[in-house]
């Protein structure tokens, strides 16, 4: 199974070129799926890259040492180095019945990309809350044609719906969705000619639509259950 090496586990000699890993030491050199030098932005071993590159054929590895085929001159031993190995297992569940341990090596981002410190262990809940939702495909149900003209029209849709797909025919459509009747104005939101959007409604849904310029047209909707 495809792990990451910790860095407390290998030791980097710069000037020697060399690589000694304790603790957790890779069975054979066939166990050493990729070493990349992150500060320097240097791949150190890469069996998978483009044959003919020299750091594939020249690196040997003496257990526990790794000697590099590369050109180190420079680096330095305190250099932050990402090492993937296959440690011989297959892959099996993990239990998150407790909170876990997050090392130096996981970073976690927000929907900015932004990293997150992480200080701590996670529990089940931070774990859930970082989590990225999916929003399930729906079951087509009810197809609605709503016409959209110089005024608003508001639609009490399909009580259980949860999710629409809609496409502006004709002309660009102002619409607004809520969970009671919903009036909509030149400055709702705004779904243009051609345009498709799926959206997630709330309960009871409601969606109100006028035209979004001088031209009526037509919001093809569709709800999915």
């Amino acid at each position: 199974m495809r792990r990451v090496l910790t860095p407390a586990h290998a030791t980097f000699s710069a000037a020697n070129r060399t690589i000694t890993f304790a603790t957790t030491v890779p069975a054979s050199i066939g166990h050493i799926l990729r070493v990349v030098n992150l500060t320097r932005a240097t791949v150190y071993f890469d069996p998978t890259a483009e044959s003919g590159l020299g750091y594939l054929s020249s690196a040997t590895y003496a257990s526990p040492v790794l000697t590099l085929g590369v050109n180190t001159d420079g680096h330095a031993n305190s250099d932050v180095l990402f090492i993937e190995y296959d440690d011989g297992l297959g892959a099996t569940d993990v239990n998150l019945s407790g909170p876990v341990t997050v090392s130096n090596e996981v970073e976690i981002k927000n929907d900015s990309g932004s990293p997150i410190p992480v200080t701590g262990p996670l529990t089940n809940a931070e774990l859930r809350a970082a989590a990225v939702p999916t929003e399930p495909l729906g079951i087509p149900g009810v197809a609605r044609q709503l016409a959209a003209g110089a005024s608003s029209a508001n639609t009490a849709l399909t009580s259980t719906c949860r999710r629409i797909s809609m496409r502006a025919v004709g002309a660009d459509i102002r619409y607004a969705i809520g969970s009671s009747s919903q009036t909509a104005s030149a400055t709702s939101h705004l779904i243009g000619i051609g345009e498709r959007l799926d959206v997630a409604v709330p309960a009871t849904p409601n969606i109100a639509v006028i035209r979004g310029g001088t031209t009526n047209g037509t919001l093809e909707l569709t709800e999915l259950l």
